[in-house]
């Protein structure tokens, strides 16, 4: 965001939706000048005109990652992966979490608090993030009968399309075995005849 406010003629813009609920209340409510500077001069547009604006140049558009990642991989992405878009790497974080809801005093509350930091830290839920995006991406190129390669359904197709192991794939190991067994046979006659 420091980029953005220090930016020469520089816009930014969100969409409209994100008005109600915690993301203006982020906005509104940040101590930080920066945040309150991005917030003052936010245009509200809808998706494809701030599209059209970023394609022009010097206009950038404030949104969730997890949102906007997935349409530019089905709308703008080319057949190598190719987009003319970055999106950001530095985040800022609106929602805290996202919570659950357990009947009070549930004995299985403490387990099933440490079974979710666990999940988050070993990076398996950013990976169910990740197919979730994949499978909305080919999805949606489904769709509209595309056929294109995009990274997140390569990344989705490695993780859970795997190939079922036939004879061929395992010859390797059987020659592997025989050869151990007929030198292990080999050996223990010679042991026996010689010894």
């Amino acid at each position: 965001m420091r980029d953005l406010v220090k930016a020469d003629k520089w816009e930014w813009s969100t969409e409209p939706w994100l008005k109600k609920g915690v993301p203006i209340q982020y906005f509104t409510t940040h101590p930080d000048p920066v945040v309150q500077e991005i917030y003052a001069k936010m245009q509200w547009l809808e998706l494809e005109k701030a599209v059209q604006k970023v394609m022009k140049g010097r206009f950038s558009m404030i949104i969730y990652e997890n949102y906007i990642a997935p349409i530019i991989a089905t709308r703008y992405t080319d057949l190598r992966g190719r987009t003319p878009f970055y999106i950001s790497k530095e985040t800022f974080p609106v929602m805290a979490s996202v919570g659950w809801s357990f009947r009070k005093g549930l004995p299985i509350y403490r387990r099933m608090n440490e079974l979710m930091h666990s999940l988050r830290d070993a990076g398996i839920i950013a990976q169910w993030t990740q197919e979730v995006m994949a499978n909305r991406v080919r999805a949606e190129k489904g769709d509209k009968k595309i056929e294109s390669f995009d990274v997140l359904n390569e990344i989705q197709k490695e993780y859970t399309s795997g190939i079922p192991l036939g004879v061929g794939h395992l010859q390797g190991a059987f020659i592997l075995f025989s050869f151990g067994s007929v030198v292990g046979l080999l050996s223990f006659v010679m042991e026996f005849f010689f010894a």
